[in-house]
């Protein structure tokens, strides 16, 4: 069971020890990614659509749509690579630490096998 202690129950009865340190690790990888994604999302939106649409003399609102499907291509072939790579990331966390339960554990259900939870 994860520590909770924020939410109602004292610090001395929050059980630390249930702490997983792979939990740990993949949610600071995460943050990671999202700190990542959002001056990339800024510079997709900003630097590769917006210059193939309004760059003088070559962009899509100057007739010359060259400059334009350069960029989309571009922004396909990031997508391709990045997707590659992600996969290939969970890959090899799943194989470090399994991101599915066993059968077992779903047909008991998860509330007792993965949070110690039980009806009283």
């Amino acid at each position: 069971m994860p520590a909770i202690w924020f939410l109602g129950t004292s610090y001395e009865q929050a059980n630390l020890e249930a702490i997983d340190a792979g939990d740990t690790a993949w949610m600071v990888v995460a943050s990671a990614f999202v700190l990542l994604m959002t001056p990339g999302l800024a510079f997709f939106y900003g630097g590769m659509v917006l210059t193939g649409v309004l760059a003088e003399e070559v962009g899509l609102v100057y007739g010359t749509s060259e400059v334009f499907v350069k960029h989309l291509a571009a922004l396909v072939a990031v997508a391709v690579a990045t997707f590659g790579l992600s996969y290939g990331l969970f890959v090899l966390v799943n194989a470090a630490i399994p991101m599915r339960v066993t059968e077992k554990q779903e047909k008991e259900g998860l509330d007792g096998s993965q949070h110690g939870e039980q009806l009283s």
